[in-house]
C-alpha cells in the first residue's frame, strides 16, 4: 500500500515534468532507495524534492532555511525541551530547590558531574583558540561550551554563569555516587534561587544558553560530510569519529523509523551499518566524503576556505549578508569537492551532497544538543530529581532516557524539518501544475489552429505573436 502510494506520487510528478524542460535535474527515480514499502517519510520527501527541484533551487532553499529558521527552531527546541523534562522526569509537578544545592562559601554544596559523562564527543580536547576550536566554540561570554572550557582551565575556582549557577572543575579529590572520581564539575545554584522551584531554575538555565549559531552549525555539517575539521585536527581523533558515527547511525534509525523500539537490539549494528560506520570514519579522517552512488571519494575541501566562511559568518549579522556569504561559499566548496568527477557523475553527486546536507542539518543540531552545554544541564537535573544522572556516555543516555531522546527527534526536530521540505515541495508542485495548465492551453490552441487550417485549406497568417 505504501509502495503503491509512493509510486503513484512519483508517476504523477514524472507526468508533469514530461511537459516541462528541467535541464538541470536528472530523472533519478530508479535510484531512489526510499521507493519501498517502509514508512520512512524523511527519505521519501528528500527524494521527492530532488526529483522536482533544480540544484540552484535546492541550494537557495537550504540557505534560506539556515538563515531564516534557526532562531524559531531554537525557540521551539527550548520550549519543548522544558516540557519534555517535566513530562519524563518530574511528573509535571514541581518542588523547591533543595538547600544543599544553594552555593555556600565553604564549597560544601552542589552536585558533582564527571566530565566524561557530558562530553560525549571530546569537545574539551580542543582549545577554543585553535584553528579548529574557532569553528566549534562561540564567544566565551555567550557560548556555554566555551565557558565550561575556561572553567576547566581555571581548575579549583568557581565561575558564575549569569547568576544562575556557579561551576568549578576539580581534577581529583571529589566523589560521584560515593566513588572517588577524577575530573568532575561541581555545580551549585546561585543564591538568587533560594526558595525558588526546580523548574524555575531549569527554565532560566535553558533560556540563558544560545544553541544554534549558524556558523557553528555549518562547521559541524561540513565536518560531518567531509571531515574537514577532523582530518585537520587528526591527533587523537579516532575515538571521537567512532562515537560520532555510531551516534549518527542511531539517529538515522529513528529518522527512518520514528516508532522504532529502543531496546538492546537498537544498539546492535547490522553488517551494512558497520560498513557505513567504517567507511565514514575512513573518509572523514582524510577529509573526503564517500559517494555511495558512484563508489568514489570526493576531493578534500580546503580547511582555510571553510575557516574563512565561518569567520565571515561570525561578523555578518544581517540575513542578506549571510545569504550572500553562503551562496558564494557553497559554490566554491562544492566545486572543490567534486572537481575530479566527470560531468555526468556530478548530477547524481550534487543530489547526494544535498541529501547529506539535509540530514547533516538535523545531525548538526543534535550534535550541539548533545554537547556539554546541554548535557551538563540534563545531568544536573537528573541528579536533582532522582539522585543520579543515569548515564556515563551517549549510549547510556539513550538507553536510560530513550523516550526523552526519541521525543527530542520526533517531537522537535523531525516535524520542523518535514514541514520545511513539505512546504518547498508543495510550492514547486503548484508551479509545475500552473506550467502544465499553460502547456495544455498551448496544445489546445495548436490543435484548434490545425483544425481551422484543414477546414479552410489555407494557412492562417502568422501575426508574430504567441496567443498563449
Amino acid at each position: 500500500m505504501i509502495l503503491d502510494s509512493k509510486l503513484d506520487i512519483l508517476s504523477r510528478i514524472s507526468a508533469l515534468r514530461s511537459l516541462i524542460d528541467f535541464s538541470d535535474t536528472e530523472n533519478t527515480f530508479s535510484n531512489f532507495q526510499s521507493v519501498n514499502g517502509n514508512e520512512n517519510v524523511l527519505s521519501f520527501l528528500i527524494d521527492l524534492l530532488k526529483s522536482i527541484v533544480g540544484f540552484d533551487k535546492i541550494k537557495s532553499e537550504t540557505i534560506n532555511f539556515l538563515v531564516v529558521n534557526l532562531t524559531p527552531i531554537e525557540t521551539s527546541i527550548k520550549l519543548l525541551m522544558k516540557k519534555l523534562l517535566k513530562k519524563y522526569f518530574f511528573c509535571n509537578t514541581d518542588s523547591i530547590i533543595p538547600e544543599n544545592l544553594i552555593c555556600k562559601n565553604d564549597n560544601s554544596s552542589g552536585i558533582n558531574i564527571p566530565l566524561n559523562s557530558i562530553d560525549f564527543f571530546n569537545l574539551f580536547s580542543i582549545d577554543p583558540e585553535s584553528d579548529t576550536g574557532l569553528m566549534l566554540y562561540g564567544n566565551p561570554q555567550l557560548d556555554f561550551n566555551a565557558f565550561l572550557y575556561e572553567v576547566i582551565q581555571d581548575s579549583g575556582n568557581a565561575s558564575n554563569w549569569n547568576d544562575i549557577v556557579e561551576i568549578s572543575f576539580h581534577e581529583s579529590g571529589q566523589k560521584v555516587d560515593g566513588i572517588a572520581t577524577n575530573n568532575v564539575f561541581r555545580v551549585c545554584v546561585h543564591e538568587n534561587y533560594n526558595g525558588k522551584t526546580v523548574h524555575e531554575l531549569m527554565d532560566d538555565f535553558i533560556d540563558s544558553i544560545p544553541l544554534l549559531q549558524i556558523e557553528l552549525l555549518i562547521s559541524r555539517i561540513f565536518d560531518g560530510i567531509f571531515g574537514t575539521l577532523s582530518s585537520y585536527r587528526n591527533t587523537n581523533c579516532f575515538d571521537t569519529l567512532v562515537a560520532e558515527e555510531e551516534f549518527n547511525v542511531l539517529v538515522d534509525k529513528i529518522l527512518d523509523l520514528p516508532d522504532i523500539e529502543i531496546d538492546n537490539s537498537f544498539f546492535e549494528f547490522s553488517n551494512a551499518e558497520k560498513v557505513s560506520i567504517r567507511t565514514n570514519i575512513s573518509s572523514r579522517s582524510v577529509g573526503k566524503a564517500y559517494l555511495k552512488d558512484c563508489c568514489l571519494y570526493t576531493q578534500q575541501i580546503d580547511f582555510q576556505d571553510l575557516s574563512d566562511l565561518i569567520s565571515d559568518l561570525r561578523i555578518k549579522s544581517t540575513e542578506i549578508e549571510q545569504r550572500t556569504i553562503l551562496e558564494n561559499s557553497f559554490n566554491v566548496l562544492i566545486e572543490e569537492s567534486l572537481s575530479d568527477l566527470s560531468e555526468s557523475d556530478n548530477a547524481y553527486n550534487l543530489l547526494e551532497f544535498y541529501e547529506g546536507f539535509f540530514r547533516g542539518i538535523l545531525k548538526g543540531i543534535l550534535n550541539i544538543v548533545f554537547s556539554p552545554k546541554l548535557m551538563l544541564i540534563f545531568s544536573f537535573y537528573f541528579n536533582v530529581v532522582s539522585g543520579v544522572s543515569g548515564f556515563t556516555n551517549v549510549k547510556d543516555f539513550i538507553r536510560q532516557h530513550s523516550g526523552f531522546f526519541k521525543d527530542i527527534i520526533n517531537e522537535i526536530l523531525l516535524p520542523l524539518f518535514l514541514k520545511f521540505l513539505f512546504e518547498i515541495i508543495i510550492k514547486e508542485v503548484k508551479i509545475l501544475l500552473s506550467r502544465e495548465l499553460v502547456e495544455k492551453k498551448k496544445e489546445k490552441a495548436r490543435l484548434y489552429r490545425l483544425q481551422l487550417e484543414s477546414l479552410t485549406n489555407i494557412g492562417l497568417p502568422n501575426l508574430g505573436v504567441d496567443i498563449f
